[in-house]
């Protein structure tokens, strides 16, 4: 399980009380080395250290996750012989740690992630011991020590710079320390497991109630994700499972053991931790601050009043009224009924999408009229219902964290709610649908295939599908109506410029993505296709993300061609899976689409459990018959078609020939063609090797090439 870090986040140096927030280390190292500008030192802060109801004192100690030092040095000398001095005790510790400069200049803190929480009765015993073993006795600011001491966040003077470094290693392991030293660390332990209750009780959507069926098979390297989707729906849909782990905990190990083969007791009771941590995460919040972003998750508490609970988190000022600030905009947004329930995020759009409420205006074409500026309508209202103003573009980021805890996947949840009704028809989909002719066997596995890819990519976003279903046929026979009458709402075409970032947007944003015309391609352009189809992740800037994020690919391609003879990417052509498609019929396809993708959902879950029959790409025997079938849908490359006419048929060769022969006697090319042209001198190597030429490099002089006897082309 992936190890997550719980840290409290404060407003400033004056706060006493926390939100605790648990962050992975990815998140957690980038907000300790990125920096934003502001006026004084006191901004947003934090501490390793979680503290019991969020109530920041020495004697309130929860539980800590790393390792903090501030490290002060009276001269430069001083600063940089110590400087080399840690660096070097940290390799020899091959631990990860943070190094980043304060809000004064030429003084620094050092983080040390631990792999796993402390008490506080170990936490700084644990820290003095690690301080020796640095070398850092006399150096370190001894505050840092005060089990009640917050660090502000990274930030620097209007103007001025900082540096930050993060160097990966293992996590520290304070149970290593500990034993060294004699003695065994007090790491948190997990909540205590509940008795059985009533499943069928439990309410959910259809990818949970597949969970608690026994249905849905998680695989291995899905389990975190799935597992926070699922547990997540869970406390959203059942209150009382929210309120009390131990009735949560037999509902969720229900679904470990139901839908994630081959685990052990073990497996289960390390898991535990994690779920529990997961299961925390109830009421997600968002701080932002000068530009910077952080997600934090806000442990609900127990409601005061009906409905009114989340305005005791608001922070007020000394007259009582709420600050302008990022954190209570965040709270509004979160908990008003003005907005409460009526924002999510679209997973597959990358968007935030407002259902009703104060940022929703329906137009006559039943959009939402602010669509587009939610910013700006967020910070009028604000303004006018609250007397706070607060900059548009922090606004814009608020949405967008509140958004994302409530995250849905519009094809996930259509494919979840599906039921097959037992009639198999993926295999022949494309003969009873589309009418294509040719190896019968091969249509059947190209459609067995197909169906499985679209729905692998859907429901495992990211899972590797670098290959083309290219429908040929005559024009008006319903090529691209077929991908449209699959695809629904999710559709797109693209022209093949995927250089273009509009282009590439629109086309990561849906399921079906159409390849028009594949043969009008220039030989650029589909090499740059070639590259694009075989990407994972496509990296985007999102509306009021301040940086890029890596979003895994979840969209599939279908190409459509006229041409007889489509394939003009010799290098490539593997990835593309070509029929011959007649008269499509498309009202048949608008009927069974469902009862299509619901078998796809089943053939998945059975490869999820094992079974090799319904991978989505070829096995090397599967190729060797593709590549075959390709070659009736290759365009004449006219260098190979001189190659094979000179191997055939010339019989006075010479025994080799150099690269600048081939070129002039073989090939019939200028010299000045062959320097210009970019990539025809690696087409020739190819053509030559189909041909069964033997390229040798001698002892001295240039690479030559052997032709075959002719005698061996006969």
């Amino acid at each position: 399980m992936t190890r997550t870090f719980k840290i409290s986040l404060l407003s400033g140096k004056r706060s006493s009380g926390a939100i605790m927030a648990e962050l992975s280390l990815e998140d957690l190292v980038a907000n300790l080395t990125r920096y934003h500008a502001q006026e004084t030192k006191d901004g947003p802060s934090w501490s390793p250290i979680v503290w019991t109801d969020g109530k920041r004192a020495s004697d309130n100690f929860e539980c800590a996750s790393a390792l903090v030092y501030d490290l002060d040095w009276d001269t430069r000398e001083d600063r940089e012989d110590l400087m080399d001095a840690l660096g070097v005790a940290l390799e020899r510790e091959g631990v990860a740690y943070v190094i980043h400069e304060t809000y004064t200049a030429n003084r620094y803190r050092l983080v040390i992630p631990l792999a796993h929480d402390l008490h506080a009765r170990n936490y700084q015993d644990v820290l003095f011991q690690m301080r020796d073993r640095l070398g850092l006795t006399g150096n370190e600011d001894k505050q840092a020590v005060d089990l009640a001491r917050l660090f502000f966040l990274p930030a620097h003077p209007p103007g001025e710079t900082r540096t930050a470094a993060y160097e990966p290693g293992e996590l520290y392991d304070p149970g290593v320390m500990m034993r060294l030293y004699g003695a065994m660390p007090d790491l948190v332990p997990p909540a205590p497991s509940a008795g059985p209750i009533d499943l069928s009780a439990i309410n959910g959507n259809a990818e949970l109630k597949k969970a608690l069926a026994g249905k849905l098979t998680i695989p291995v390297g899905e389990r975190h994700d799935t597992l926070f989707r699922l547990i997540g729906e869970l406390t959203r849909q059942n209150t009382h499972l929210a309120k009390d782990w131990a009735s949560a905990w037999p509902v969720i190990e229900a679904i470990l053991l139901r839908c994630c083969e081959g685990v052990s007791g073990d497996w289960i009771a390390e898991a535990e931790a994690d779920c529990h941590r997961s299961w925390k995460d109830l009421a997600p919040q968002a701080l932002v601050t000068q530009g910077m972003k952080t997600i934090i998750d806000v442990v609900a508490p127990e409601p005061v009043a009906a409905d009114k609970a989340w305005e005791t988190q608001l922070q007020l000022d000394k007259a009582g009224a709420p600050k302008a600030n990022a954190f209570n905009a965040g709270i509004i947004l979160g908990g008003h009924p003005a907005f409460k329930g009526f924002i999510r995020f679209n997973e597959l759009l990358r968007r935030s999408e407002v259902l009703g409420g104060a940022l929703y205006l329906r137009n006559p074409e039943g959009r939402n009229t602010h669509e587009g500026n939610l910013d700006f309508v967020l910070r009028t209202w604000l303004e006018q219902h609250y007397h706070i103003s607060v900059d548009q573009r922090t606004c814009g980021a608020a949405i967008l964290a509140v958004a994302k805890r409530n995250s849905y996947n519009p094809v996930r949840d259509y494919l979840w709610g599906l039921e097959w009704d037992g009639t198999p028809r993926v295999e022949d989909a494309l003969m009873n649908f589309c009418h294509c002719t040719g190896n019968l066997d091969y249509i059947r596995a190209i459609s067995t295939k197909f169906f499985v890819g679209a729905v692998a990519r859907a429901l495992m976003p990211g899972c590797k599908v670098d290959t083309v279903l290219v429908l040929r046929g005559p024009q008006g026979t319903g090529k691209t109506s077929f991908i449209e009458a699959l695809a629904g709402e999710w559709y797109t075409t693209c022209s093949g410029r995927v250089d273009n970032k509009d282009t590439v947007l629109q086309a990561t944003e849906s399921w079906f993505v159409e390849l028009s015309e594949l043969s009008s391609m220039s030989k650029s352009s589909v090499e740059q296709m070639r590259g694009f189809i075989t990407l994972r992740e496509d990296r985007i800037r999102i509306p009021y993300a301040t940086y890029t994020e890596a979003f895994p690919r979840r969209c599939v391609f279908v190409g459509t061609t006229n041409d007889e003879r489509p394939l003009i990417d010799s290098e490539g052509n593997r990835r593309y899976w070509v029929v011959e498609a007649g008269e499509i019929n498309i009202p048949g396809i608008r009927k069974w689409r469902d009862q299509l993708f619901a078998e796809a959902v089943e053939m998945l879950a059975e490869f999820n459990r094992g079974n090799e029959r319904f991978r989505w790409w070829f096995t090397p025997e599967e190729q060797k018959i593709s590549d075959a079938e390709n070659e009736l849908f290759l365009a004449e490359d006219v260098l190979q078609a001189a190659v094979d006419d000179w191997t055939q048929y010339e019989l006075d060769r010479p025994e080799r020939m150099t690269m600048a022969q081939v070129i002039r006697q073989v090939c019939k090319l200028q010299p000045e063609r062959v320097m210009n042209e970019r990539g025809i001198m690696k087409r020739i190597r190819s053509c030559l090797r189909k041909a069964k030429w033997v390229e040798k490099r001698l002892a001295r002089g240039p690479t030559v090439f052997v032709p075959p006897a002719p005698e061996s082309t006969q």
